[in-house]
């Protein structure tokens, strides 16, 4: 919320009958916080197609970072990834260690953040 208000200044809260603007939306705000912990919670469900998808993602991004560093391919070969063929990939041959695949699971989104990975 607080990066959408840097983007775009203030957001408005508007009369969904009139479209007049009612006031301003606070972060702070009981209906932002329980409307954040339930799209956080449907995010994290092993159910939902886009946290899978992201999940299988970050596994190739992986493989293609480990196979650069290990000399296997160029670093200027581009990696290219088509979200409707994710489900095709065989994921059962990754050559990434299971330790790590774990770690990557469990620390959901870690590749948006801006803190340093150790």
């Amino acid at each position: 919320m607080d990066e959408q208000k840097r983007k775009h200044g203030k957001i408005k809260i508007r009369d969904p009958e009139t479209h007049a603007t009612v006031g301003e939306f606070s972060p702070t705000d009981p209906d932002y916080l329980s409307l954040f912990v339930e799209l956080h919670h449907e995010l994290l469900s092993p159910k939902n197609k886009t946290r899978n998808n992201l999940f299988m993602f970050h596994i190739l991004f992986e493989e293609y970072l480990q196979s650069i560093a290990s000399g296997q391919i160029d670093a200027d070969q581009p990696l290219r990834i088509q979200v409707q063929n994710l489900s095709e990939y065989d994921f059962a041959s990754t050559q990434i260690p299971a330790d790590r695949l774990r770690w990557m699971f469990r620390n959901y989104g870690f590749t948006a953040t801006k803190d340093n990975l150790v």
